[in-house]
């Protein structure tokens, strides 16, 4: 049974959250400050800690400091809890050290859906990877869940042309779509108009699941690549009809640890293999999945410099490795 030390000063709050915590099977310590969070965490080491930021004695803050220069708890995730929402607050976190932020007030499914990804990307890389099937079937199966849902609620079609942005860094997830036909990219800018495509998404496929799950703002673009076709549906009410149906919960959240997963497997790969090499298994693969998807003139759907982003180098850069291929 995994252990989840839930450290919150509102008494109310913390039992009520321990309370969900046990519904789904996990052990809970909790503590009403951080400095009692911090004794209870080095007696019972955790496997996930969730923590508020705004307590006496020891904040989250501190708290998060003590357990990343302790040997034997820096590698335990750390998810805040919190009533601040403000953007800054969550760069502080993040560039501190945690490994995830929920704000309040927050749902059952965010809490949960926010510990299972964080066990999963902790646990294992065998463990992780022995389930090709199971995830799979996970995401056909959640795949008509949410395709019958769309049905159900009498969704309507939306054809939009290719460069149109379905949402943007910074906006909260509204909708969760299912993109009946089309491309579509998914990346990151920063603040020196660097962009980084990190997803490609083919039709058929659900869209913004993941980031629909947790309250937070979303962190990156998503735009149509081609002209695509797609279905919205709001999120609240996937939201609803998940939290009634365990087993396609499960499956969700199954599916939004995997792509953190990716996401990370991701970062690895562009900055520890050497750039020729990146370049030239970046573009094979997705000239490949282009194919198969029916796109025969591949070169045509991105250009050299959104190959580059996919590819995490400059545009120059991939230019002179495909001419020297």
């Amino acid at each position: 049974m995994k252990k989840i030390l839930l450290i919150e000063d509102h008494k109310e709050i913390r039992e009520n959250t321990a309370e969900i915590l046990q519904l789904a099977g996990y052990e809970v310590f909790a503590a009403e400050n951080g400095k009692t969070g911090v004794e209870l965490a080095r007696t019972q080491v955790p496997d996930v800690v969730v923590c508020d930021i705004m307590m006496p004695v020891l904040d989250g803050y501190g708290v998060l400091h003590l357990f990343r220069r302790d040997d034997a708890l820096q590698q335990v995730p750390f998810i805040f809890l919190t009533a601040k929402s403000e953007r800054a607050d969550q760069r502080k976190a993040m560039e501190l050290g945690a490994d995830d932020y929920l704000t309040k007030p927050f749902t059952e499914t965010e809490l949960l859906a926010a510990i299972e990804a964080r066990l999963h990307k902790a646990s294992p890389g065998p463990q992780r990877s022995a389930a090709p099937r199971k995830l799979q079937d996970a995401s056909n199966q959640l795949n008509q869940f949410i395709h019958g849902l769309m049905k159900e609620e009498g969704a309507e079609l939306i054809k939009y042309p290719r460069r149109h942005l379905l949402y943007s860094e910074g906006q909260y997830p509204q909708f969760i779509y299912w993109l009946e036909k089309g491309i579509l990219k998914h990346y990151r800018s920063t603040s020196f108009g660097k962009s980084l495509i990190f997803r490609v998404d083919f039709a058929p496929e659900i869209v913004g699941l993941a980031g629909a799950l947790l309250p937070n703002p979303y962190r990156s673009y998503c735009e149509t690549a081609t002209p695509v076709e797609l279905w919205a549906i709001p999120r609240e009410k996937v939201i609803k009809a998940l939290s009634e149906n365990g087993a396609m919960l499960m499956n969700a959240l199954q599916l939004q640890a995997e792509e953190s997963s990716r996401l990370a497997d991701k970062m690895l790969h562009l900055a520890y293999t050497p750039m020729r090499e990146r370049v030239i298994m970046e573009t094979e693969a997705i000239h490949e999945r282009l194919v198969e998807n029916g796109y025969n003139d591949a070169d045509k759907v991105f250009s050299r410099e959104e190959l580059a982003q996919i590819a995490g180098t400059a545009t120059e850069s991939l230019i002179r490795v495909l001419h020297e291929k």
